[in-house]
C-alpha cells in the first residue's frame, strides 16, 4: 500500500511539473477519489484530455508519440510494476480464446496478432488457454512494454514488433485471429475506420477479430466495424 501511495505522490508531482512547464501538458494522471472516477473528458487551461482508465488522461489529439511517452513514463518509471496494477487482464486473454474457439478458429495450428499488447497480458491469458501453433505477433507502440513482455515464460516463441497500428505492416491474409483490448481509445476516433479497413486486410478470410472496448466507446466502435467488415 505504501509503494502505491509514493506512486500516486510521484505521479501527482509530474503533472504539476508538466503543468507549470507546457501550454498543454503529453499527459495527466489523476488519481481515482474514493469510488468516483473522473470525468471522461475533463478541461485543463484550453486543452482537452480523455480518460484512457487507471486515471489516465492523452489530449484529445494526442499523436502515437504522446501516447508512446505516456506509457514508457508509467511503466518504467512508477514505482508500483505496471503487471501487477493490472493482474487481471490476463482473464481478458482467456474470453478471448474461448471467443476465438467458439467461431471455429484453432489456433494451435494457426496465427494470432496481439493488437497494442503492452507487456503481453493478454497474450499471456491467451496462451494459457490455449497453444498457438503459428505465428504469434505482440505489436505495440512501446518498446519498454515490449521488454517486459519479451521476459514472460508463456510469450517465449512469440514475435515481438514494435510499431503502430494504424497502418498495420502486415501482409494480406496473414492472420487466423486478432485481439484488441482496451487500445482505440489510444487512437484518434478518425483513424478508426483505417485501423479496422487495416485489421480486416491482414485477417484470413475465414479469421476473427475480438476486440475489447469500453461501454461509452461501444456505439462509434460499432460503427466504424460495420463499415470496415460490412456486418457485424
Amino acid at each position: 500500500m505504501h509503494d502505491q501511495l509514493d506512486d500516486v505522490t510521484v505521479a501527482v508531482r509530474a503533472t504539476e511539473s508538466h503543468l507549470k512547464s507546457r501550454d498543454r501538458p503529453p499527459f495527466l494522471y489523476i488519481p481515482k477519489t474514493g469510488d468516483t472516477w473522473p470525468d471522461r473528458i475533463q478541461r485543463v487551461g484550453d486543452a482537452e484530455y480523455k480518460v484512457l482508465g487507471g486515471g489516465i488522461y492523452t489530449p484529445i489529439d494526442a499523436t502515437p508519440g504522446e501516447v508512446k511517452q505516456l506509457y514508457e513514463y508509467w511503466i518504467l518509471n512508477h514505482r508500483f510494476p505496471y503487471d501487477l496494477q493490472h493482474a487481471w487482464i490476463p482473464t481478458i486473454g482467456h474470453n478471448c480464446a474461448d471467443i476465438i474457439k467458439s467461431v471455429g478458429v484453432d489456433l494451435s495450428s494457426g496465427s494470432l496478432l496481439d493488437l497494442a499488447s503492452g507487456t503481453g497480458l493478454v497474450s499471456e491469458g491467451v496462451r494459457q488457454r490455449t497453444a498457438i501453433g503459428g505465428l504469434h505477433v505482440c505489436l505495440d507502440l512501446t518498446e519498454a512494454a515490449l521488454r517486459s513482455a519479451r521476459g514472460k515464460t508463456e510469450l517465449a516463441e512469440s514475435t515481438f514488433v514494435n510499431g503502430d497500428a494504424v497502418p498495420l505492416p502486415f501482409r494480406t491474409s496473414t492472420f487466423d485471429a486478432v485481439t484488441g483490448s482496451l487500445f482505440v481509445g489510444h487512437i484518434p476516433e478518425k483513424q478508426w475506420p483505417d485501423l479496422f479497413t487495416s485489421i480486416e486486410r491482414v485477417l484470413k478470410p475465414e479469421g476473427v477479430f475480438v476486440l475489447v472496448t469500453s461501454p461509452n466507446e461501444r456505439l462509434q466502435v460499432e460503427g466504424c466495424l460495420g463499415t470496415a467488415f460490412g456486418a457485424l
